[in-house]
């Protein structure tokens, strides 16, 4: 984090000048402001990245931070620190403390809800017609009512037939699932029974539930031990927890855990990333965590610091399924040192709102470094890579977001800020499904399939290949202007080959099978000067440079963009070689001096075991002298450019070219 890093707590997020003067008198209170995130209600999978224009229709919040979004039925509901709310044409300023509700679609505020509460709202969730609530209040409507409550949105009233309530503290973090919501924050005991950070109550009527893992050993002493977020898969089965802890029901896992909601029991999935401590002014690294639509994974939004080998200030990856100690996240994006503060996943895309500049940027201290993308505010991820895509809206900086949720019409953002895309939208924004761009995912190559072969002649050739034997050799029909024969390396996502060239560049041209199109230069900031051999295999661009390693930068086709951090998939076993391919979960390479076609498994992203020959002298007749070689498929992206980033066509002579490179703001 920069000079202006933040402290976050659930939806408020405050200058750290004043995080010693706010926790003691909270304190005094009996409340602790602890940083956390509001995102609560499941994304909804959509299939493009949104528009990057926000609609004209939402309300203005005038003040404060909107920290949690729901949406129930036609109704937008938002909850915060703000007192102040305008409708979107303008008119008579109206006081809605901490809770507002307007329509979805016309921002019409919503005169009739107005709950009066004495304290901030953090999370938002729905049951029904009607909302959860969790917070930092004490009373909802002139009666006690700690830290949760569920309201009517028709008018604001109290369920009358919840009665679950804290004892003490404040609830960071709800999440509903079926007849249960699940709880989250710093508290002691829910209903009069012991609870430490963490508990279930019935929907209907707030009854405690079995659950009781108590959550210890608080990593910051300055408070006692907390959860800050919870997420839920989407088929309820298991709970990530986050938070202020370094054990939780008396097992070591030091800020993150995963729960078997069935049974109530801590899962042996653990890691030990988050045992560094980043900045010791933070009480928990995790600020958000977004399942992806589909359970196959979550995202992590941290803070912390520009701290190498950390995931501090960082996006990260984890797959789901596994168990067991040492897991490691699928990948990594780093801001270079601003926090994220919250994440929503939709399939589509990962968006990430928060404090940050830029993305892609794992060398950068408060710095852009190698390859950074800037991405200000807000921005999206490629959910297979990592790499940000193209999508840049822009966000005014201030302190961060406090929200976002993705409904199967758009997303919204919710802020402590006016603008978006230069536009102005206090607090609240919803950028439209409609007008937004497909993304198309690029599967894992499989065989039987077609190999493209790109001959140290300069031809381009065509074979079937089954996994055992290759079929008869044919001439793409128009093999196009490039210069097959001088190409160091490529690969297909789609309907598009990618190629490297000896000037250091990436190109990219259109290829259906029969006739490659009119290269042009992707621009990337990637100099692949040396690059001897190349291909793309779930996000991973492996590549040699002929010192006898296998490195892998992430990659996303459809915003062309190379990963900052380089990362050795073999440190030996690799010199000599060119003309990689994936298939299979296996990966292909050809040995230049015996001229034979080689095979290995890819475990993890790394070859493991011993490479097998597939095909040359000694097993078939086949003779291999490639330049290059890349399967097809026919998943194919539309490439999405970053406005200005202009595409320049090389000279058919395959002469050099002036670098073009992406401008880093």
């Amino acid at each position: 984090m920069n000079s202006l890093s933040v402290f976050r707590r659930r939806g408020a997020i405050v200058r750290r000048s004043r995080v010693v003067a706010s926790a003691v008198m909270a304190a005094t209170m009996g409340v602790i402001a602890l940083p956390s995130a509001a995102h609560a209600q499941p994304d909804v999978a959509q299939s493009v990245v949104v528009s990057q224009v926000p609609a004209a229709f939402t309300p203005k919040i005038l003040d404060g931070t909107v920290s949690a979004i729901a949406v129930v039925g036609t109704t937008t509901v938002v909850g915060g620190t703000f007192t102040q709310v305008q409708p979107a044409a303008g008119g008579a300023v109206e006081v809605h403390s901490y809770l507002v509700a307007f329509d979805s679609t016309t921002g019409a505020i919503q005169e009739t809800f107005a709950p009066v509460l004495d304290g901030e709202v953090q999370s938002l969730d729905v049951v029904g017609t009607s909302v959860v609530v969790g917070g930092l209040f004490t009373h909802v409507n002139g009666v006690a009512r700690r830290g949760i409550v569920r309201l009517n949105v028709t008018d604001g009233s109290t369920v009358s037939t919840f009665v679950g309530k804290l004892d003490n503290g404040q609830v960071n973090s709800v999440v509903v699932r079926g007849n249960l919501i699940y709880l989250a924050g710093r508290f002691t005991a829910v209903n009069g029974v012991a609870r430490s950070g963490l508990a279930v109550v019935d929907a209907t009527t707030g009854a405690l539930g079995a659950l009781n893992l108590p959550v210890g050993s608080s990593r910051n002493q300055a408070v006692g031990a907390s959860v800050t977020r919870i997420a839920l898969s989407p088929d309820g089965s298991t709970l990530v927890v986050g938070g202020n802890f370094q054990t939780i029901a008396g097992l070591a896992r030091n800020q993150l855990a995963l729960v078997n909601t069935a049974t109530g029991t801590v899962s042996t999935w653990a890691t030990s990333r988050f045992e560094a401590m980043c900045s010791t002014s933070d009480y928990t690294d995790i600020n958000d965590i977004g399942y992806s639509p589909d359970g196959r994974y979550f995202v992590l939004a941290t803070t912390g610091g520009p701290f190498p080998g950390t995931l501090c200030d960082s996006a990260t990856r984890w797959d789901s399924g596994r168990t067991g100690a040492g897991q490691e996240p699928t990948w990594v994006d780093s801001t270079g040192g601003d926090t994220l503060t919250a994440v929503a996943v939709t399939g589509s895309a990962v968006y990430l709102g928060g404090h940050q500049r830029w993305f892609n940027n794992s060398s950068g201290h408060n710095s852009a470094g190698a390859g950074a993308i800037s991405r200000v505010g807000i921005g999206a991820l490629d959910p297979v890579s990592g790499v940000p895509l193209a999508w840049d809206p822009t966000l005014q900086r201030n302190e961060g977001v406090g929200d976002l949720l993705a409904t199967s019409t758009g997303l919204w953002i919710g802020y402590d800020a006016n603008l978006v895309g230069g536009l102005n939208r206090p607090r609240i924004a919803f950028l439209p499904a409609e007008g937004g761009q497909t993304i198309l995912a690029i599967k894992p190559n499989q065989l039987p399939g077609s190999l493209v072969v790109a001959g140290t002649d300069g031809s381009l050739t065509t074979r079937n290949y089954n996994g055992v034997t290759f079929g008869t050799s044919a001439p793409v029909v128009d093999k196009g202007s490039v210069l097959w024969g001088q190409v160091s390396g490529a690969f297909a996502a789609g309907n598009r080959v990618f190629y490297a060239t000896s000037n250091g560049h990436l190109w990219t041209a259109s290829f259906n099978g029969v006739s490659v199109g009119a290269p042009v230069d992707t621009g990337s900031w990637f100099d692949f000067t040396g690059v001897v051999g190349m291909t793309l295999d779930n996000g991973r661009l492996y590549y040699v440079t002929g010192d006898g390693a296998l490195y892998y930068r992430m990659f996303s086709p459809s915003s062309m963009t190379v990963g900052s951090e380089r990362f050795t998939a073999a440190a030996t076993g690799y010199a000599g070689i060119r003309s990689l391919f994936v298939a299979n979960g296996q990966l292909y390479f050809v040995k230049t001096a015996t001229h034979t076609l080689w095979r290995i498994p890819l475990v993890g992203g790394v070859p493991t075991g011993t490479a097998q020959q597939a095909s040359g002298p000694g097993v078939d007749a086949l003779v291999w002298s490639a330049a290059a070689s890349f399967l097809v498929s026919g998943d194919a992206p539309p490439v999405i450019r970053p406005p200005g980033h202009v595409l320049v066509a090389p000279p058919a002579t395959g002469g050099t070219v002036a670098p073009h490179r992406p401008v880093v703001r």
